[in-house]
């Protein structure tokens, strides 16, 4: 505006044939003329009128495309043109071919002016909104839009791409023809149409900006674009770069306030492409006047910037960062403050960083000095980070810093060495704990097994035995005294009774039947008499007489009934005599006859099916007491049992 221009806003901007600039805003025409970079404002008529697009044709013709309608201005005359064919009056874009026919970009379509004559290009009716209109060498006419793609018009055939052929958005905005490549710049970023096959470029291939309003080459290897953060240059050469390897990224550079343009918003309504005028100059439409620039006056900065790491911040504590840190664990918050130096624009230097070991892929930081990691696992990491100058000069070694973060001791080899050591002994510790749980088990089942068989042995077989010893008694007796045979076979009837309670008791494990109306003294001296029959049994006692614990008496007495059982089946003995010590803390037992005896070296080797002596052993050791045998074949035989008593 202090320039004179009557509005900021410039909206559309074009070259004359005659010399000098036509320059649209929101308040009229202006026109620049020569090197003093003043406007002017022109015609009266559109004094005030909102100008979408200008169109100087090969006859010296102006055409001035408004809000309102279209105007053309020959010879100083300004005239509006009435065609009834118009359908929209909003004029947005404008465009010459190599007939000399006028393109017309409206709100609803695209028509055609030729020879005074106003017609709709067929197939474009559904085109709301045109944005911009180019007539290329080859015969075709494209149209952009606001939200339906783009469209190609050639030998009356209707072409269109959006988004799922290829198009980055459906919002185009501008396009530039370079022959064999057609740029389209698109709200989301910079399509390049190459024999037909569309290639899109964003932010991520490297463009600082992913809305792109307009773009020309300015003939010396680079691109010129419009966005809304500024005029961006892009070596083009970097276009062939990202598309060969898809690593490398788009060589930019962003023009800003900082670097002398009115703002950094280029303007987006109307027909806003950049004009290269004949010295090679650029001109953008902003928001706040015209931008100039002179692409051989801009030289590139091919330095690349050094970068530092100036900090690393661990649980804010200061990690040295010149050398490899080993940190301990349980660290969550790292903070990397990097930066680096260039002389030209050190606000706008880029910086990308990748946490090795962490990060798949760069991150792009843009302009950013510091980097933020948390939960970050706990193993060896090498933090990089690398800085482009603003002309996308990179230096890609960077720097770097190496560090540990240590596991927590529940993490370490060791720790797990450890478990795993715990955990072998533990369940070796339990197997061993089943063993001896089956062990005791089977030995406790053994055990039951081994009493039940002495107790039957020394219940029922012992009772048999004296039973029999009755009836072979009363036998001999029966022919010379009854009164005596019916004496030991009621004996033999009690032995019965006795035999059978045992046998029950036995099961249970109860005191014997005899030992219930008796001392052991008592029981043994019953015992000796039934099994004794006219055998002469004699049963002592010495020592101060007493009750003893229930097994100790009941243990006893069968290993005394089976003494005395051997001497009367097997000894053959004429005299038995059984001896019952009572001491302060032992009780013997002796049974003693003077029978046939026997080996006693072979005595431990029972023959089968019989249990005597190894019973009376098994007793004794149960009871922790002391057995001693003593006999010899033919000297009778003698069996003492010493019981500890508590």
């Amino acid at each position: 505006v202090r320039e004179g221009l009557t509005n900021g806003f410039v909206t559309a901007v074009v070259g004359s044939r005659g010399g000098g600039t036509w320059v649209g805003t929101r308040a009229g025409v202006h026109r620049v003329d020569g090197d003093r970079m003043t406007a002017r404002p022109v015609f009266p008529q559109l004094v005030n009128t909102m100008v979408l697009s200008l169109l100087e044709d090969r006859a010296g013709t102006l055409w001035v495309g408004t809000r309102e309608g279209l105007w053309h201005v020959s010879g100083g005359k300004v005239v509006r043109v009435e065609a009834a064919g118009l359908r929209s009056h909003y004029i947005s874009a404008l465009a010459e071919d190599g007939n000399g026919d006028v393109w017309i970009g409206t709100r609803l379509g695209l028509a055609r002016f030729r020879n005074g004559t106003v017609t709709y290009v067929p197939g474009t009716e559904d085109l709301p909104n045109i944005t911009a209109v180019l007539a290329t060498a080859d015969g075709s006419v494209w149209a952009g839009t606001e939200e339906a793609g783009l469209a190609r018009v050639q030998g009356g055939r209707c072409t269109k791409y959006d988004v799922g052929g290829g198009l980055l958005d459906d919002a185009v905005t501008g396009f530039y023809d370079a022959g064999g490549d057609f740029w389209i710049a698109t709200l989301g970023g910079l399509n390049r149409m190459r024999e037909g096959r569309l290639r899109g470029y964003t932010r991520a291939d490297g463009l600082p900006s992913a809305s792109i309003l307009s773009v020309v080459d300015d003939g010396r290897g680079s691109l010129w674009m419009g966005t809304f953060r500024g005029v961006l240059r892009v070596d083009k050469r970097s276009f062939d770069d990202v598309g060969a390897s898809g690593i490398a990224t788009l060589r930019t550079t962003l023009y800003d306030k900082s670097d002398g343009m009115p703002t950094g918003e280029t303007s987006r309504p109307g027909q806003t492409r950049p004009w290269r005028d004949l010295r090679g100059r650029l001109w953008f439409p902003t928001v706040s006047g015209l931008a100039v620039v002179d692409p051989a006056r801009v030289p590139l900065d091919t330095e690349p910037p050094q970068v530092v790491i100036e900090e690393l911040r661990a649980d804010d504590v200061v990690v040295a960062s010149s050398a490899p840190a080993d940190l301990p664990s349980g660290i969550r918050r790292f903070a990397f403050r990097y930066t680096a130096f260039a002389f030209a624009a050190p606000d706008k230097i880029q910086f990308r960083y990748k946490l090795e070991g962490f990060d798949p892929d760069w991150i792009d930081a843009g302009t950013q000095r510091v980097a933020y990691y948390t939960s970050v696992p706990p193993r060896r990491y090498r933090f990089r980070v690398k800085a482009g100058n603003r002309d996308g000069v990179w230096n890609d070694a960077g720097a770097s810093v190496d560090f540990a973060l240590a596991a927590p001791f529940y993490r370490q080899p060791l720790f797990w060495a450890a478990v795993a050591l715990a955990g072998a002994a533990l369940a070796f510790g339990l197997h061993r704990l089943h063993l001896r749980q089956v062990r005791a088990q089977f030995a406790a089942v053994t055990t039951e097994r081994g009493r039940m068989a002495r107790e039957i042995h020394d219940t029922l077989a012992q009772g048999f035995v004296g039973i029999g010893v009755q009836l072979e008694t009363a036998a001999k007796l029966q022919a010379t005294s009854a009164e005596q045979a019916r004496e030991h076979l009621d004996r033999a009837r009690i032995l019965v009774r006795s035999s059978l309670a045992d046998a029950r008791r036995t099961v249970w494990a109860l005191r014997a039947e005899t030992l219930e109306a008796h001392d052991l003294a008592g029981a043994l001296d019953l015992v000796a008499r039934q099994l004794s029959g006219d055998h002469d049994v004699r049963v002592r006692v010495s020592g101060p007489q007493r009750r003893l614990p229930a097994e100790i008496e009941n243990n006893l007495l069968r290993i005394g009934q089976e003494a005395l059982a051997n001497a009367v089946r097997h000894a053959h003995a004429a005299e038995i005599s059984v001896d019952l010590w009572f001491e302060e803390r032992v009780v013997r037992l002796s049974v003693r006859d003077n029978g046939c005896g026997f080996d006693v070296e072979h005595a431990a080797q029972a023959a089968s099916g019989h249990f005597g002596l190894a019973g009376i052993r098994e007793r004794v050791h149960n009871l922790g007491g002391e057995l001693n045998l003593l006999s010899q074949p033919g000297r009778g035989s003698e069996v003492v049992v010493a019981v500890p008593v508590p």
